[in-house]
């Protein structure tokens, strides 16, 4: 009977250290199991929960599950999976049934387990409304509702909950606001409600609470301003996602008293969010992940980032920022995705870069920039994703980029590059996608290219003559259109791009699906004549 261990981790955990010394732990563990034998032989100390177990095995589908219950045990709910039952509480004190295929409503029986302590119902097919009498679970600590199709409000009642340290209903239809009440979960450290439908403003009150860690209210309907009061979270808070929401107004400058912040996410917020990156927030020494792309941000880069020496991964893609990037972000010697896309930067790309060598992405396409494309960079032995297109570049492509093998990814269309394809680069041995189109590139195209590359895109760049590599496959995407050059009769299809137009996706259904709009038959007699 496993619930017997209750009694032993009781004991062991109140016996003092005056007393441990006197008490072999042999002997108190024999006297103990003694005990348990002598309760063992009462039968299940919570068989007079049996009905509400059997309600919830009836309202969900219990014999379609995964693994159904035995239902005609004598020793309900004792040794059913997923049900822990306390010897010292007489009671159910946890329901983990995670991924059983749970299917239906939770039963309002439910609310009499007045001594429950955790419960873990995620990732099943739940549907309905939670019963506002579950306030009565006043011993909970943990509650995971996650990634089911529960809808209704969270109800006010809740806030009975005073032990609560942890709550995930994130990935349901939840409906209605945040109450204010929840203020009183003065235990809660983890929050998601995350991927619902929420809707209304974010209570100051929150607050109050002392010890969260991880707030993730990102995907519902919110609105309104984030809350400065927030910043009294300030030794605790590690997390805090707000992203695809509504919320308005500028970033609190307060919260750069979180001083153990590790995660910062409020992307696309239609309110919008606006104004300039807080300088304040330099003093963010732990922080690993900075997202705040498509949103209203103006000004410049703070220079002060330069202190975020830990940070992974910073996408402040879709803005209006402009000015230069600080070349004292070199010290990001950790930082594996650098998105800056679809903003107004100017000026030239910082060779002090090239000291980021655990970059994975960098991605400065539509901006304003202008200069040469550094030779520096050739140390991101570990990039993937090179995107420098629709800025203004000149100069050449870098032969030593030929260091980079681990590159897929490398476009560079609607700039001002000029000279000749190395070979290096499209020799590389995972390339997939090589897009230098709309530049004044010129020579011969390399007689040999990677066997992976899936989309060959140099359109328009008019003196660029040759033939296509026979590596080439004859599902990839070629565009050769407003060269000197056809495809071969064997590959006779090309795909003339506007310059808009990028790939994100290195699938092939992907990729050509996004081309075939543009495809054309070349014709020999016209490769120089340029497509509007």
């Amino acid at each position: 009977y496993p619930y017997c261990f209750d009694v032993l981790r009781f004991f062991f955990k109140s016996v003092k250290t005056e007393e441990a010394m006197t008490f072999s732990w042999m002997k108190a563990t024999l006297l103990l199991l003694s005990l348990c034998h002598s309760l063992a032989a009462q039968g299940c100390p919570c068989a007079h929960r049996a009905p509400i177990i059997r309600a919830l095995y009836d309202a969900t589908r219990g014999p379609q599950w995964t693994r159904p219950w035995d239902m005609t045990s004598a020793s309900l709910p004792c040794g059913l999976e997923g049900i822990s039952c306390s010897a010292l509480r007489q009671d159910v004190t946890s329901i983990a049934l995670y991924k059983r295929g749970l299917n239906g409503q939770l039963p309002v029986e439910l609310s009499n387990l007045t001594n429950l302590v955790s419960i873990d119902v995620s990732h099943n097919f739940l549907s309905g409304t939670l019963h506002p009498e579950y306030a009565s679970w006043a011993a909970l600590t943990d509650c995971t509702f996650l990634n089911n199709s529960i809808s209704g409000s969270i109800h006010a009642s809740f806030s009975q909950w005073t032990s609560i340290a942890s709550v995930n209903f994130a990935i349901n239809k939840f409906t209605g606001t945040l109450s204010a009440a929840f203020s009183a979960w003065s235990n809660i450290s983890w929050i998601a409600i995350n991927d619902n439908s929420l809707s209304g403003t974010l209570p100051v009150e929150y607050a109050r609470w002392p010890l969260i860690g991880s707030f993730f209210i990102n995907t519902n309907q919110l609105s309104g301003p984030l809350p400065p009061e927030y910043s009294d979270w300030s030794s605790t808070i590690t997390a805090f996602n707000v992203g695809n929401n509504s919320f308005s107004g500028e970033l609190p400058s307060a919260y750069n008293a979180w001083k153990n912040l590790k995660d910062f996410e409020a992307v696309n917020n239609s309110g919008p969010l606006t104004g300039t990156l807080p300088e304040e927030y330099g003093v963010w020494s732990n922080l690993l992940y900075f997202f705040i792309s498509l949103n209203n941000f103006s000004g410049s880069l703070p220079a002060s980032y330069a202190a975020w020496t830990k940070i992974r991964r910073f996408e402040v893609d879709r803005n209006v920022l402009s000015g230069t990037l600080p070349s004292a972000y070199s010290s990001w010697v950790s930082v594996e995705n650098f998105v800056v896309q679809h903003n107004l930067f100017s000026g030239s790309l910082p060779n002090e870069y090239g000291k980021l060598v655990e970059l994975s992405t960098f991605n400065v396409g539509e901006n304003r920039m202008t200069g040469t494309i550094p030779a520096s960079y050739k140390t991101w032995t570990k990039v993937r994703n090179i995107q420098v297109f629709t800025n203004a570049f000149s100069g050449t492509l870098p032969n030593t980029y030929g260091a980079l093998v681990m590159l897929e990814m490398f476009q560079a269309t609607g700039n001002a590059l000029t000279g000749t394809i190395p070979l290096s680069l499209v020799t590389l041995p995972r390339m997939s996608i090589f897009a230098v189109g709309y530049n004044q590139l010129s020579g011969r195209l390399p007689t040999r290219c990677s066997p992976t590359i899936k989309a060959l895109l140099f359109q328009h760049n008019t003196r660029i003559v040759g033939a296509l590599p026979m590596e080439l496959s004859s599902f990839s995407a070629i565009g050769v259109c407003g060269t000197g050059m056809c495809p071969s009769t064997t590959l006779p299809f090309q795909y003339c791009l506007p310059s808009e137009v990028m790939f994100s996706s290195q699938d092939q259904s992907d990729l050509l699906r996004l081309a075939s709009p543009f495809q054309e038959v070349c014709d020999p007699k016209a490769v120089v004549n340029l497509r509007p």
